[in-house]
């Protein structure tokens, strides 16, 4: 690189006044071969440089196919969240509203036993006190027969 030209350069020594064109053109051709050499740099960089930007662009693309697979699968795994959330939820009014239905049966059956329990003990005070009614009568007419 430029060490080479500052060696060529080094090499050369004073020499009389007369060899300035075999100097100067000596000091052209150490510039032609630092020119060579940057030329030469300047390619292996560029093509570094196109690798690498293939590189990139390569890993971009992987990156972002992965990315738009990961973002289907979150949209299809929300999609199915919120199905499955509303089925719940339809599920859940379902089962609230046959849970109203069974507890309103059952406030009409414990009415109708209680009303039915109340109807049998209406009937057995009746029974009791025509029983007693009775029973008054026997003793009235024992009364009335032992007076006698």
């Amino acid at each position: 690189g430029l060490g080479d030209v500052a060696a060529a350069v080094g090499r050369s020594s004073p020499r009389p006044a007369c060899d300035i064109g075999d100097r100067l053109e000596r000091i052209e051709r150490a510039m032609a071969e630092a020119a060579a050499l940057a030329a030469r740099v300047d390619d292996a960089a560029s093509r570094r440089g196109d690798d690498l930007d293939r590189a990139h662009t390569e890993r971009f693309a992987q990156v972002s196919a992965r990315l738009a697979l990961v973002l289907d699968r979150s949209d299809t795994t929300e999609r199915q969240l919120d199905e499955l959330v509303n089925k719940q939820a339809k599920d859940i009014m379902s089962l609230h509203g046959r849970i109203d239905e069974a507890q309103a049966k059952e406030r009409d059956a414990r009415g109708d036993g209680q009303t039915h329990v109340l109807g049998l003990l209406a009937m057995e005070r009746d029974a009791r006190l025509a029983e007693l009614g009775g029973l008054s009568r026997r003793v009235d007419r024992l009364e009335e027969w032992t007076l006698e």
